[in-house]
């Protein structure tokens, strides 16, 4: 009772208004970067959402709507991360798709002309997007095999290597990850391919690093899959860490060893879901580049 009575003060726009004066002031967004990342985050689970064709709940639009807000009272400088949060507020808000077919809103500042080899990664770089619907058409798994052979490469922490990849393209099993990692759109895509590390074989002081070794190999993957036509969506997974936290009932962390007949050793990272593209979305803003270097 107590969730479904938040749920309707938060569906209120006056009312909300309210409730995210209190919530903020309790948890307060301390300075203007965590106030731009929860603005950044709440954008993208509008994005999320029209992507899947599905209806913004209010309470999200009221939540990005307070924060915006909040961001202009403050005099923040508003720009490239307000005005895409404010777009996808307005497209939430009237249920526009967030399609951009026509071509890529790349900022000027990273429209870099070179000859050749060059100029093609940077257009990758700059073009691949996060695509959460695919064509109903069958993909080359050969075409994968390649793609994973040259991902392969990419740099590893003292040149361990320790990276293993499960193939999933059956009805069953990608139902059966959905209890496993965040949402379901990723179901509907023709291949899953799920990442694991082996953090086991790291020192106590640098289990890290295999998660940014998978991470290495993950952009490599993506960017390729970019190149050679697919559209892919990187995933995160929440449920376990090579730390040995699980956050979940024990019973479903073995069963889900037990279901792929794994060994435990092996940690699920992420989830990439791919095939091919039957949408193009907007780029999303990127921080200015002041904002990112430290001191020079």
């Amino acid at each position: 009772m107590r969730e479904f009575i938040k749920k309707v003060i938060k569906s209120n726009q006056f009312l909300s208004t309210i409730y995210f004066s209190h919530y903020y002031n309790k948890k307060p967004l301390s300075n203007d970067k965590a106030l731009m990342g929860k603005m950044q985050q709440l954008g993208h689970s509008i994005d999320l959402k029209l992507t899947q064709k599905k209806e913004i709940p209010h309470a999200l639009l009221n939540e990005i709507r307070f924060i915006l807000k909040r961001a202009k009272r403050r005099k923040l400088q508003l720009g490239a991360t307000y005005l895409w949060a404010y777009k996808m507020y307005i497209m939430g808000k009237e249920g526009i798709p967030n399609d951009n077919s026509n071509g890529m809103e790349i900022p000027e500042s990273a429209q870099v002309h070179l000859s050749g080899n060059q100029q093609n990664l940077i257009d990758v770089m700059l073009k691949r997007r996060s695509i959460r619907r695919w064509k109903d058409k069958k993909i080359s798994i050969n075409d994968i095999y390649n793609i994973i052979e040259i991902s392969k490469w990419a740099p590893t922490s003292c040149n361990r290597q320790f990276l293993e990849i499960l193939l999933v393209d059956d009805k069953t099993n990608k139902e059966f990850l959905t209890t496993f990692f965040p949402n379901d759109f990723y179901k509907n895509a023709p291949l899953l391919a799920i990442i694991f590390i082996n953090a086991s074989l790291y020192g106590s002081n640098e289990k890290h690093f295999a998660y940014l070794d998978g991470a290495a190999f993950i952009q490599n993957m993506l960017l390729l899959l970019h190149s050679r036509g697919f559209g892919a969506c990187w995933v995160g997974f929440k449920g376990w860490n090579g730390l040995g936290e699980i956050f979940m009932e024990k019973s479903k962390y073995e069963f889900f060893y037990k279901h792929f007949a794994l060994n435990p050793v092996l940690i699920p990272i992420s989830l990439v879901a791919i095939g091919y593209p039957d949408h193009q979305p907007g780029a999303p803003s990127r921080q200015d580049l002041n904002k990112i270097i430290l001191s020079r």
